[in-house]
């Protein structure tokens, strides 16, 4: 059942990104670096929550934007950095 929720809300984001011509993987430094991107990956992974938890997501996701911003930067595009949102989604 935990599966099925999280393969639910990551073919959604997927999808929703896929619509704007975008990978969430292949493109994830772009969508981290642009406002309107990261806002449209942001509220698909949003998708399924709902009041506190759905705004403190989307809260914790624009502060953590910023430290992928700065790994990726400073380190290089690493494969695992665009599943860090979907996993703190998760949780």
């Amino acid at each position: 059942m935990a599966n099925d929720i999280t393969r639910g809300f990551l073919t959604e984001s997927v999808h929703t990104m896929n619509k704007m011509g975008l990978d969430p993987y292949s493109n994830y430094k772009e969508i981290l670096s642009e406002d309107a991107l990261f806002s449209h990956y942001s509220q698909s992974l949003a998708e399924g929550l709902e009041g506190e938890v759905k705004s403190s997501f989307l809260n914790m996701a624009d502060h953590m934007r910023g430290s992928l911003v700065s790994e990726s930067t400073a380190y290089g595009f690493s494969p695992i950095a665009p599943l860090t949102l979907p996993i703190f989604r998760r949780m």
